[in-house]
């Protein structure tokens, strides 16, 4: 009975077997008639069945399936059609992913551990041949929105030329290839897969008319990434190939604040405003990390600077009247202690010393102000001075304008 049970598993193996294999043949058949959806439905039971899916011919005739429906399309030009481009071009690029897979298989060692490829000299024939409608298909997906697709047409067709077996030095000098990889990278990273997209990037960091944009774009997938140390990295590279590109200094400044490297801060500060002295992003930073390290007479040098080339930068003007106001603060307080008991010494303190230097801090706050109403700390220390300087109707006013904003 278990001999009967085992003959009989055995024969509708072997049957299911001849019925994918046939579904093969089946698909070749109706491609080459023209009938591809039918193709379409027969090959993709063999790609899924266990029996034929690790075959080369199964994944050469899905290719091949693909090609007919792109050369239907595309022989719709002979005739003064026009090819449906939905159909073209998702076709030659589901056939050149097939015919890959095909003759990676092809070159498998037989059970003799003989490689003898029975596909790949059509495949390379194909690839050489129509190669150059991959990158009309990254094109038209790219331009569709189909970013995916975009980004595998062109990265196939730069990557073609240097697989293994195609061994074809004039494919490899197509001037094409360097856009297919920028082109690529732009999809990748419109795809919102970081890992994708640096992966292209990286590949085409070398491509001399894009580089800029490619280093700009790498930095911003590390930095999607939160990946700091290569984020530095980048903008340390950018530095100094785009020397004269204020975004790769800003920003790695930026990142050297930000992971507490303050002497590399400070140093690419000081070799920024050699370098750009008209640059007053860069006195701006250096004046406020000057500031935070409470180096206030370097800061208020930076800020000075600033202001030569923009009189009405707010940043800079709040930035030197809030030094101003703390350090006015400060004489208040030492004044009002030194003269506890003496109101005589009190008052002469207030006339001769810290009054003066409220005014000199409300010269700059209230130009601040003026210019960035809505930035809390410049109307916190101007509402202060007012105070300080008993200027009553001026403390009124700016006390209700910030009561009114919260």
């Amino acid at each position: 009975m278990k001999t009967t049970i085992l003959t009989v598993a055995l024969c509708l193996v072997t049957s299911m077997a001849f019925t994918q294999k046939k579904a093969v043949n089946k698909a070749y058949s109706e491609a080459k008639g023209g009938n591809i959806g039918e193709a379409r439905n027969q090959i993709k039971q063999a790609l899924e069945n266990s029996e034929t899916k690790d075959q080369a011919k199964t994944w050469w005739t899905a290719g091949y399936v693909e090609l007919q429906a792109f050369e239907t399309e595309r022989n719709k030009l002979l005739e003064n059609k026009t090819p449906d481009d939905k159909v073209l071009y998702p076709a030659i690029l589901e056939c050149f992913k097939y015919y890959i897979k095909a003759a990676e298989i092809d070159q498998q060692p037989n059970e003799k551990g003989k490689v003898k490829p029975k596909y790949l000299r059509d495949i390379k024939g194909t690839m050489k041949s129509h190669q150059q409608y991959l990158y009309g298909a990254g094109g038209y997906f790219y331009n569709a929105g189909n970013y995916p697709n975009a980004y595998e047409s062109f990265n196939l067709f730069s990557e073609i030329p240097f697989l293994s077996y195609m061994d074809n030095e004039e494919m490899k000098q197509d001037t094409l290839l360097k856009d297919a990889r920028f082109y690529a990278a732009m999809a990748a990273v419109q795809m919102n897969n970081p890992q994708i997209a640096i992966t292209a990037l990286e590949a085409c960091k070398d491509d001399k008319d894009n580089q800029n944009e490619i280093y700009q774009m790498l930095a911003s997938q590390y930095d999607a990434l939160k990946d700091t140390a290569n984020l530095i990295k980048v903008y340390e590279e950018g530095a100094s190939l785009f020397p004269d590109e204020p975004f790769y200094i800003q920003n790695l400044i930026a990142m050297y604040i930000y992971t507490n490297q303050m002497e590399e801060a400070i140093a690419k500060l000081n070799e920024a405003t050699t370098k750009m002295p008209e640059n007053k992003q860069m006195w701006l930073i250096k004046g406020q990390l000057l500031d935070r390290q409470e180096k206030y007479d370097e800061a208020i040098q930076c800020y000075e600077k600033v202001l030569e080339l923009e009189p009405e930068n707010a940043a800079a003007l709040g930035s030197i009247g809030i030094i101003y106001y703390n350090q006015a603060a400060k004489l208040s307080d030492e004044n009002n202690a030194a003269a506890v008991n003496d109101i005589k010494k009190y008052k002469e303190g207030r006339t001769n010393v810290v009054d003066p230097a409220f005014r000199k801090a409300l010269t700059y706050l209230e130009k601040a102000h003026k210019l960035a109403p809505n930035e809390n700390s410049f109307s916190v220390a101007l509402r202060n001075t007012y105070y300080n300087l008993e200027m009553g109707p001026e403390y009124e006013a700016i006390d209700k304008e910030m009561k009114n904003k919260q």
